[in-house]
């Protein structure tokens, strides 16, 4: 009796501090061996689901922030120990047909880590490992805020779900979430598109998919399933790391998924990606203009410029050569003009 009097005074004495100090003195013993899923900013979540044929269970990780990432040395490959072969194992019966992503943001109304504002990462499949993705463009701040709100909502509703699910364990615990499927929270929500739910594009606020699906026969194949990492900083802002204001998404590195259900991401090279040698596909003059049409890359970075000089110039280097116009790629045939009245010059296009 004197045990049982003394605990509830203890639970009174609580209740005399604060109203809400009784349901903390209830649930403490739980609460302090909880580990629930977290994710904070510029955290990396990890997104799992199959929608053909759909499955019983999603699945998000939380692979680190994205400040770990940036800073890894060039060309370094990095096993992601957040997740293992077996809690996608406990998520999906086979590895075939799975829709995967990652993506990381940050919610405030300011810059964050020297990032500006509506800064956001999200990853581009790859249709052959071996060969990377074009980078996207850079979006206007307005419109990367509302890929923003669904990148932060996936890290978010996955902590809740987890609070939900109540019990912790291998695959509920602070960088892992096994969501059931058609759940209000699950990654499903803020990923799939309104028009199709199998593709997987932040609710269509991403011009393009952000996932990449594994083939059918994915676990009996050698071929791993990738997907390239952008950061895209808004247009008219800074890109801390290529202090452009304008252009392609800024390439990290990517994500290699293997056949057996572990991970590894990959920091891009420090040497930058090349361009394809432009092709001239046509050459017109009409009075004293000369039409150089030519081939570009989809690629927003690289700028064309049309250089041309007389046979005397032929043996000096094409970048000491005079040059006139320039002009951005889109994947589309180019053409830049050359007023003049000498009519022995001889052209070139640079690419940089």
């Amino acid at each position: 009796m004197n045990k049982l009097t003394d605990s509830v005074r203890s639970i009174l004495s609580c209740v005399r501090w604060s109203p809400f100090l009784l349901a903390a003195c209830l649930v403490m013993p739980e609460a302090a061996n909880a580990q629930y899923y977290t994710s904070g900013f510029g955290d990396v979540n990890l997104g799992f689901r199959k929608t053909n044929p759909s499955g019983n269970y999603e699945l998000v990780v939380n692979a680190g922030n994205i400040t770990n990432l940036l800073a890894k040395t060039p060309g370094s490959v990095t096993t992601i120990t957040s997740f293992s072969a077996s809690q996608l194992s406990d998520a999906f019966s086979d590895f075939n047909n799975l829709e995967w992503s990652a993506s990381a943001g940050f919610s405030t109304f300011g810059a964050w880590g020297g990032f500006p504002q509506n800064t956001i990462w999200f990853t581009q499949p790859r249709v052959n490992a071996s060969t990377p993705s074009s980078a996207p463009a850079r979006m206007s701040g307005n419109a990367q805020a509302l890929v923003m709100q669904r990148i932060t909502s996936i890290g978010g509703n996955a902590h809740s779900l987890s609070i939900q699910l109540g019990t912790t364990g291998t695959d509920n615990n602070s960088t892992v979430v096994r969501e059931p499927v058609a759940n209000s929270f699950d990654y499903s929500v803020q990923i799939k598109s309104k028009v199709d739910p199998s593709v997987g594009n932040f609710q269509d606020y991403l011009p393009s998919p952000a996932e990449n699906t594994t083939p059918a026969g994915f676990t009996s194949q050698s071929s791993p399933s990738v997907c390239d990492l952008y950061q895209s900083v808004p247009v008219n802002s800074v890109d801390p790391n290529t202090g452009n204001t304008s252009g392609a998404a800024y390439f990290v590195g990517f994500f290699t998924l293997n056949t057996d259900g572990t991970m590894t991401f990959t920091r891009a090279s420090a040497n930058a990606p090349q361009p394809p040698v432009p092709t001239i596909t046509a050459f017109t003059r009409t009075n004293t203009t000369s039409y150089v049409s030519f081939t570009t890359t989809n690629d927003a970075s690289f700028t064309y410029t049309l250089y041309f000089t007389n046979s005397a110039g032929l043996t000096t280097s094409v970048t000491n050569w005079p040059h006139s116009g320039a002009v951005t790629g889109d994947g589309s045939v180019k053409t830049l003009t050359d007023v003049t009245t000498n009519t022995a010059r001889f052209y070139r296009v640079g690419v940089q």
